[in-house]
This record gives C-alpha cells, sequence and structure tokens, in this order.
C-alpha cells in the first residue's frame, strides 16, 4: 500500500491484514514514570548535609522530599547514581569538605598556638593536644585526595634534550688528498 492519506476503512483493513489480530504491547522503557527526579541544588544540600551534620541528619531532610538514604550516600560521595560520578556535584562537595577542613586547620592552629611552656605544666595541655589531634583528623578527612601518593607532585614535567653529539663519538676515517 502506498503511503498518503486513506480513509479510516482501508486503514483498518490494512492493520487487520499485518496484525492478524494480535495486539501489540507497549514496551516500557527507560526510567519508570513514577521516578523522582531530583534538581541539582537538592542534590547539592543533601550532600553538604551529609557531611556537615552526618548521614541520619541528611536522611531525616531527604525523607522529606522522598530521596532515599542510598540516594543521600551516593550525593554525598558526587555520584548521581551507581558509578556514575558527576563532575559538577564532585566539585561542589569537594568545595564543602575543604571549607571544613580550612576552619578545621584554623582550629588546629589557634589550639597549637595556646599550648605553651606554662599550660605544659599543667594539666590542660593534654585536653587541648586532643583539641588539635582531633581537628587535624578534620583536616586529614576533609581534604580530597589529590593523587595514590601523598609525597608524589600533583605536577610532572619531563622535559627531553637531545644528546649533544661531538665528532669524537662518530668513527673518523682520514683521507689524504690526492693532487694531480
Amino acid at each position: 500500500m502506498a503511503l498518503g492519506i486513506v480513509p479510516d476503512d482501508v486503514f483498518e483493513k490494512e492493520v487487520e491484514q499485518y496484525l492478524n489480530g494480535h495486539i501489540i504491547e507497549k514496551v516500557n522503557r527507560g526510567r519508570p514514570e513514577n521516578a523522582l527526579n531530583v534538581p541539582e541544588t537538592l542534590k547539592r544540600v543533601l550532600g553538604d548535609t551529609a557531611i556537615e551534620a552526618g548521614l541520619p541528619a541528611a536522611t531525616e531532610l531527604a525523607k522529606t522530599f522522598g530521596v532515599s538514604r542510598t540516594q543521600v550516600n551516593e550525593y554525598s560521595n558526587g555520584e548521581t547514581g551507581r558509578f556514575n560520578p558527576d563532575h559538577f556535584l564532585t566539585q561542589h562537595i569537594n568545595k564543602t569538605k575543604q571549607r571544613i577542613a580550612k576552619k578545621a586547620a584554623g582550629v588546629t592552629k589557634r589550639a597549637l598556638m595556646q599550648i605553651t611552656d606554662e599550660k605544659l605544666e599543667q594539666s590542660s595541655a593534654p585536653e587541648l593536644a586532643s583539641v588539635a589531634r582531633a581537628a587535624a583528623a578534620i583536616v586529614k578527612d576533609m581534604t580530597p585526595e589529590s593523587s595514590a601518593n601523598p609525597n608524589s607532585p600533583t605536577v610532572q614535567f619531563v622535559i627531553h634534550r637531545p644528546a649533544r653529539m661531538e665528532e669524537k663519538n662518530y668513527p673518523v676515517i682520514d683521507v689524504e688528498s690526492v693532487d694531480s
């Protein structure tokens, strides 16, 4: 049958001829119809809350929006699905961790500055040391890993130059000139 505009009875006849009375059911592919599309801002808020206040507090907040605990955990790791990293969410989470690490570094510095010779003799020095140790642990936990080996440089330049060759590096054949 040629393509074009046809009357309904001709169309019905053609459909009956090709389908032979079988009904083709719709194949559902992709996300379910009732799936929740979480906005980017909510992902950031839930990820921040999980880092700053802990996973239980973020999960409680997520229940308000119908987001699961698994999703909150993924957002706090900079992912939007299982093993699906989100570059922008990861950047945001790393900025949050850096901000917390900066605050903890300030607390560590102030605590260390409070440890004086006089306070070492008093009983409060271990308390100050424990505050400094705890703040240093926060700095370590919140600082994003830059490489597998922390002692290796983050940028490495490799410069190649050709070897300098001189005449003595080549075999030399002495040729005498022949005058004719």
